[in-house]
Order: C-alpha cells, then structure tokens, then sequence
C-alpha cells in the first residue's frame, strides 16, 4: 500500500495471492537461502502523486493457518528507472532464460497485466508494451534481479484488443501476445 500524505489514506497497488507468492510447501521449519527461493516483484503504477516528503509504504500479509512471510531488498525510486543495476553485482551474468519461461498472466487482462520471467544474473532489463502495428504503448526500465522476477503493468488505458510484450536483455528480445478486455 502507498501514501502520497503521511499515512492519513492508503491506495493498494498490488495484492498478491497464492502461487505469485509462492509455491514451496514443507511440513518443516525453511527459511529462504538460495536466489531462486526469491521472487522480484517490480511495479510500474507508482505514480508522481507519492513522490513527495510525506511518501510512505507498507506491506500487509494475511494468512489462515499460513505461514510465514520474508520481504527483502526492498528498492523504491521515483521516475525514470535507473540503468544502474540494484543490489549486489554479479560477475558471470547469463542470458535470459528460453522465453517458455515467461508467463502473461491474466490473459485476457482486466485492469493489469502480470508479466514473470527468469534471469540467472542481475539485468537491466527493457519491459515495453506494443501495439499489433508496432507502436510502443508504454516501457518500462527494470532492474531484474537473480531468479523469478514479475512485473505489473497497469493496462487500465489500453482499448481492448491483441498486444504484444516485449522483454529485451542484453540486446536480445522476447516477445509474448495478451489481450486486453
């Protein structure tokens, strides 16, 4: 949840369920040792309203009979995203992986598209939006990090109809199609 007035009102920018949290299920005591035991969540629909010095955010979990819940390496950053990657450095980066990895969901989108993806090294990744003819809708500059990484995009203002996703790494694009209700 995010504040643009110091907490006085809270706007939900993003709830995650089930699966999209996770889907590792042990009987036994775990906690998270190893990159891809981590998914990066990048959001795109932080608007300029929340950039300001009363800017605040929160997280809330909910669970029945869940358990528990581990945030880290939490990076907000107003405009334009860095070309800098966040986080540690890696020296052996890798490609992305085959684009059967990348998952559009839900699709048909309702109000926003959900894009998952893998890369074995911090990337800075492009994330664009294309129209049938190929105009670029919107893009987004992403930081993805070590292992599964999702990226919300609001598609509140696209007309209804076929789209194109393009995730370009290093030069090298991927490109899966959605469509907007």
């Amino acid at each position: 949840l995010f504040s643009g007035n110091c907490g006085e009102s809270w706007e939900i920018r993003k709830s995650l369920q089930g699966s999209a949290l996770g889907s590792t299920v042990l009987s036994t005591s775990w906690t998270p040792s190893l990159p891809e035991h981590w998914t990066t969540v990048h959001m795109t629909n932080i608007t300029s309203q929340y950039w300001n010095q009363n800017f605040r955010y929160k997280f809330r979990f909910e669970g029945s009979g869940g358990n528990n819940l581990y945030l880290d390496n939490i990076n907000i950053y107003p405009g334009g995203p860095s070309d800098a990657l966040v986080g540690e450095p890696v020296n052996d980066i890798s490609e992305l992986e085959p684009a059967q990895q990348i998952n559009l969901f839900p699709n048909p989108a309702d109000g926003e598209l959900n894009i998952s993806y893998v890369v074995t090294g911090n990337k800075a990744t492009t994330v664009q939006i294309v129209d049938l003819l190929g105009k670029v809708i919107s893009g987004h500059k992403i930081n993805s990090m070590t292992g599964e990484n999702l990226v919300v995009i609001s598609t509140e203002n696209l007309a209804p109809g076929l789209y194109n996703a393009q995730i370009t790494v290093d030069g090298k694009s991927y490109v899966k199609q959605f469509m907007v209700k």
